[in-house]
């Protein structure tokens, strides 16, 4: 009787597992329907996921290769020469040091290399891709600022942002300096609202490691920063009125000075290892101001606007179309409006500040570009706050939102994203089969790119002025040479059928008469 009293039917043993799912899934839901903005952030985070997987193994040969692959080389170099502030990017000539940003970002995929034995163009990716969903976390507490719901939400618009989904997988420092400005910005913030001296302490700290990294980036939040302050002044009561001049001037030095003051010790210091490197001298930074900040006469010009218009919104929000939300909401709405208005702000600083660079590069977009998704999904926000609106806003608006995203993306960027590289690789394989490793080469046709010193693993000089060999800059840097000289010669573009040209840099370094390679980019001159 025993026995038969404690038998239970299959049917019976499964029934509290069942219920634990039912229950499960029925809080999962209740979840959900509290604040639907979670339902479509687990949307966004999965579909980005799976779109930055996209071309993951392809080579670094897409969109803005020239940046990418001399992000990659000086890593290449960094695991064969070891860790150094003055890291090799051998491309100019000796002594091979040409540093632009400190190279954090470098070391980081140097380390990941060692531990885990990834290519370097993977664990490139790797280290881009988590620093860009580490950005999530001080995103988020930036944003509870501003609102009490629905931050998740204005996430789910910034990761679906083609701008992000694009450049946040390629091998660039572009997501690091933006984890580390948003940990600067989401720092100061909570920091100046709690009258947290630790806090500003740690804003410091990320605004030191943002500037270091790369300086374009930070100066945009630097003026977010300013922006902050000013929004948080407004607010009644602010902790802040209350302090003294003393007080005023350790947040100033805090948020500004020693971020400001290591941006210059670090440029210092590049400055003089650049200088060591004679075809380096433009890229010392009072030769680059020009280019850095652009001129009157560009601001001035329709043609260099149309090309800002063309780097920006098509890229970040698929077209003008989408800013009629922030700008309905500054016109009908007061929830959030100061908060709109600053992140608009804080969009146009990029630009305003940097207008040459952000009319060239897309890429540049990325450190200003959140602001703009950012006042944008306040917009949303601010419309959803409303009982009323709420369901229309979540079963319209957002679907339709995203469908332009999208739309956009495929658009414009994924194309790119699954480029195989062509046949540059095939010159590289070559360039490795006819010279040795220790081999240098001198290469015309290719710009200063490292993408074909990297791929070919050679140490390069990328001559693209194509001076004449007696250049006084042309001679120095032979001379730093040493007992080292060049052996190869890679000629690409017009210069292929110029016969003088060719004849002179033939007898010059001792090479053969006659094309060692010959391939559709171009012809390979080696050393007999």
């Amino acid at each position: 009787m025993e026995a038969a009293s404690s038998y239970a039917p299959p049917f019976a043993r499964t029934s509290a597992p069942r219920g634990r799912i039912s229950s499960g899934l029925q809080s999962a839901s209740a979840w959900i329907a509290t604040d639907p903005s979670r339902l479509v952030f687990c949307l966004a985070l999965l579909i980005s996921f799976c779109v930055v997987q996209i071309g993951w193994r392809n080579p670094l040969l897409d969109l803005h290769s020239f940046r990418q692959c001399q992000t990659a080389i000086s890593t290449y170099y960094t695991l064969q020469e070891g860790f150094h502030l003055a890291y090799l990017t051998p491309v100019l000539g000796k002594p091979w040091s040409i540093p632009l940003e400190f190279p954090l970002f470098q070391w980081i995929v140097a380390a990941v290399v060692i531990v885990t034995n990834l290519p370097i163009d993977e664990a490139g990716r790797l280290v881009s891709v988590t620093f860009f969903y580490g950005t999530l976390l001080p995103a988020y507490k930036l944003l509870s600022i501003f609102l009490t719901k629905d931050r998740l939400l204005v996430l789910a618009i910034y990761l679906c942002s083609p701008v992000y989904l694009y450049w946040s997988r390629t091998f660039m420092i572009e997501s690091t300096a933006l984890f580390w400005s948003l940990c600067f910005l989401a720092a100061a913030g909570h920091g100046l609202i709690r009258n947290h001296y630790g806090l500003l302490a740690l804003a410091s700290f990320c605004g030191v490691v943002a500037s270091a990294v790369k300086v374009t980036t930070f100066a945009v939040f630097l003026f977010a920063a300013g922006l902050l302050v000013l929004y948080l002044w407004t607010l009644r009561p602010s902790p802040w009125k209350k302090r003294t001049l003393f007080h005023y001037f350790c947040a100033a030095v805090l948020l500004f000075g020693i971020p400001v003051l290591t941006t210059q010790l670090w440029t210092e210091f590049a400055d003089a290892k650049k200088a060591l490197t004679p075809m380096a001298e433009g890229l010392l930074s009072f030769r680059s101001t020009e280019w850095n900040f652009g001129t009157l006469a560009q601001r001035m010009s329709s043609l260099y606007w149309s090309k800002i218009y063309g780097h920006s919104l098509p890229y970040l929000i698929g077209g003008p179309a989408l800013l009629v939300l922030p700008l309905a909401a500054l016109l009908m709405q007061r929830t959030h409006r100061k908060a709109i208005l600053l992140s608009l702000l804080a969009f146009a600083a990029g630009p305003a500040i940097f207008f040459n660079l952000y009319q060239e590069h897309e890429y540049y977009w990325y450190a200003n570009g959140i602001f703009l998704l950012f006042a944008i999904g306040l917009s949303v926000a601010a419309l959803a706050a409303n009982p009323v609106w709420r369901k229309p806003v979540y079963a319209i608006v957002v679907p339709v939102l995203f469908l332009v995203l999208f739309t956009a993306y495929f658009d414009k960027l994924y194309r790119w994203q699954t480029s195989r590289g062509g046949s540059f690789l095939g010159l590289a394989a070559e360039i490795q089969r006819v010279t040795p490793r220790d081999s240098i080469l001198l290469a015309y046709g290719f710009e200063w790119s490292s993408a074909l010193p990297y791929y070919s693993e050679r140490r390069a000089f990328m001559d693209f002025r194509n001076r004449p060999l007696n250049d006084p800059e042309m001679k120095a840097a032979f001379q730093k040479l040493g007992d080292e000289s060049i052996t190869c010669l890679v000629v690409a573009g017009p210069r292929r059928g110029d016969g003088k040209f060719l004849q002179e840099r033939i007898d010059r370094f001792q090479l053969g008469q006659t094309p060692a390679v010959r391939h559709p980019l171009a012809d390979v001159y080696v050393r007999q």
